[in-house]
């Protein structure tokens, strides 16, 4: 019927026995009935379609009987196809050789991802290749593609499934990451640690610390991940969890991620039964996190991270959880980020520069701390605080966070007596006689000068500070000393006893006086060391009996005083006339302000000079904080 023209006359069943058979014909019959079926095909679509379709099942093994003759003259009819016959046979030719990158270069022609474009030409999805077709794309891509590559492979990848997106992606960022900046969109859409639905815990580490290159990203995520996973439902059943608990875990890393630009370097110490629940669970924390022993001493997740010259341990749960911060040292580096058996006890047991309480107002006074006495500020352009009620998380550059209501303050104090005692009983406990001279007495007074400082109660803030200090207290003593340098109204022998403060300071490890002490070399000699005995004679005789304690203040203690500001400030400062700082612009006048925050005079001198300048944000925003410090 064929032959003679009549092939419109053949039904579908009848075309369906033909396909479905092994013709069984010799060399020459075979060659006539290949041309007559290739010629019906050409001519008419339903043909096509059933022929093909059965054509490429027979190519993946099904059904067993098909001409045979059909498959062997692919490639000799190819060329005479036209249409979309022509893509049908090139299709199954290729697939047939199992030549996977010609398949692939078909598609590509036709801007269609494989698995539509055998859709779209009437073929079986080709499930069986599913794997070759996806591993042969990235390979096909040139070193500098144009928009059709990149648009194709974006369709390619919204094909695959998440497991074969993740394969995908760890292939492309070790691989081909010079195709990185081409899908950057990509990427920030699906393997960024805040991306919706992200993928990002699946991928390599090796391939995530491709990422945090390219997109310059913090480790902070590393944290908020932890926390989410520890906080999920089930997993808080396992360990029981509290409430207050779960409120530490979430109030520590929302107030991290106002910092999250500066993370660097991050480790986790996980509590034995953190670990296990989190197993049980089906979570991972897929982070180098280190399985802290199964002790009671060993209960909360620790989270230790580099943030500049700085590494912070945040003890992130417990009573009397606190947070420690270190001098980026190489042995520190070295302990804190680098060793295998590392546990809290051991951090607990290392020196300390500075410690910090989680109690009521502690991320107030924790921003200040951070941004003052380290020089850690949090993200730049922040403007409000995460994790911190909408009344107290304004944020200024100049000022930090607004300030908290006065009500608050109380329970501060009430909440840190209870926090000292048990921080300090645990402290006594691991260190023994080697702690340094220290007590929950001088870090409560140090709290009070700190509040009675915000109420602009001056007097009274000097009065504890001052009393603070003769304790011992670290703090303390650097700020009283940073205090007489900078009064106007200090003698020699103020600055000499500021001297021996911050000397003092810097010998019990206190970071900010560590540093001051280094720059300009206040290294006292052992014999010299003040204890706690010391510093009250030693107040005692400043204040009673206005004695000198040295002959005269060193050379060096000039030095502090004169270099405190930066050298191109002094030179601009003017010595004569009312408006000496009528040279120094909003961002030096602003430095001055910190810099001399303990004195009241200069803060008036800035006052007037500001009342001359053109109002703006932060000219208002420096009065502001002008006018606390008288």
């Amino acid at each position: 019927m064929i032959e003679n023209g009549s092939a419109e006359a053949v039904t579908i069943i009848e075309w369906l026995g033909i396909f479905k058979s092994d013709l069984g014909l010799d060399d020459e019959e075979s060659i006539n009935a290949s041309a007559l079926l290739w010629q019906a095909i050409g001519q008419n679509e339903r043909v096509s379609l059933i022929a093909l379709y059965m054509a490429a099942l027979h190519i993946e093994g099904e059904p067993e009987k098909f001409p045979i003759e059909l498959i062997h003259s692919l490639e000799v009819v190819k060329p005479l196809m036209r249409g979309v016959n022509f893509k049908r046979v090139a299709w199954l030719t290729a697939l047939r050789e199992k030549d996977y990158a010609c398949c692939l270069k078909i598609c590509f022609e036709a801007s269609l991802q494989p698995f539509r474009f055998a859709q779209q030409i009437g073929m079986p999805s080709p499930v069986k290749y599913r794997y070759e077709l996806l591993s042969g794309i990235l390979p096909l891509i040139s070193n500098t593609p144009e928009k059709k590559e990149v648009l194709w492979l974006l369709d390619c990848v919204a094909s695959m499934t998440s497991a074969e997106a993740v394969h995908f992606y760890d292939e492309l960022l070790l691989d081909y990451a010079f195709l990185l900046p081409y899908v950057e969109e990509l990427f920030s859409a699906h393997c960024l640690p805040d991306s919706d639905d992200t993928l990002w815990f699946s991928l390599k580490a090796e391939s995530r610390s491709v990422l945090k290159q390219y997109f310059k990203m913090s480790s902070y995520y590393s944290l908020e991940h932890l926390v989410d996973e520890i906080c999920s439902r089930r997993t808080a059943s396992l360990l029981k969890l509290t409430e207050r608990d779960i409120k530490q875990l979430k109030s520590r890393s929302m107030f991290w991620s106002n910092y999250s630009e500066k993370f660097n370097q991050t480790r986790i110490l996980i509590p034995y039964k953190t670990h296990e629940a989190l197993d049980i669970s089906g979570l991972s924390t897929d982070i180098d996190a280190v399985k802290l022993p199964d002790i009671p001493q060993e209960d909360s997740e620790v989270f230790i991270f580099d943030i500049g010259e700085r590494i912070i341990v945040e003890v992130l749960r417990g009573d009397a959880s606190e947070l420690r911060i270190f001098e980026s040292t190489s042995r520190n580096i070295k302990r804190l980020l680098q060793d295998k058996n590392l546990t809290l006890r051991s951090i607990r047991e290392m020196a300390c520069g500075c410690i910090h309480d989680h109690v009521a107002l502690w991320q107030y006074f924790c921003e200040q701390m951070l941004r003052v006495q380290h020089g850690i500020a949090p993200n730049c352009g922040i403007k409000r605080f995460a994790g911190i009620g909408s009344k107290g998380a304004t944020y200024t550059e100049l000022a930090g966070l607004a300030a908290p209501t006065e009500s608050l303050f109380s329970e501060r104090l009430e909440q840190l007596e209870t926090w000292d005692k048990a921080f300090w009983t645990r402290e006594s406990k691991i260190k023994g006689d080697s702690m340094p001279v220290a007590s929950s007495e001088n870090r409560t007074v140090l709290e009070k000068a700190k509040i009675a400082k915000f109420l602009n109660k001056r007097d009274e803030y000097i009065d504890l500070l001052k009393l603070a200090a003769s304790q011992s207290n670290s703090e303390a003593m650097y700020l009283y000393g940073i205090h007489l340098l900078n009064s106007r109204t200090s003698h020699a022998k103020d600055k000499t006893l500021a001297e021996n403060l911050i000397s003092g300071s810097a010998e019990n490890g206190f970071l900010p006086a560590v540093e001051l002490a280094k720059k300009f070399g206040l290294i006292v000699k052992a014999e010299q060391k003040l204890n706690a005995k010391q510093l009250g004679e030693l107040q005692k005789r400043f204040n009673a009996e206005g004695q000198r304690i040295k002959k005269a203040p060193s050379e060096r203690v000039k030095s502090i005083s004169k270099n405190i500001l930066s050298k191109e400030i002094q030179s601009k400062t003017r010595s004569d006339g009312n408006r000496p700082y009528f040279n120094l612009s909003i961002a030096e006048l602003e430095e001055v302000a910190t810099v001399y925050s303990e004195s009241v005079g200069i803060s008036k001198v800035l006052l007037a000079e500001l009342s001359h300048r053109k109002s703006t944000t932060r000219v208002e925003s420096l009065i502001e904080v002008l006018k606390k410090q008288i």
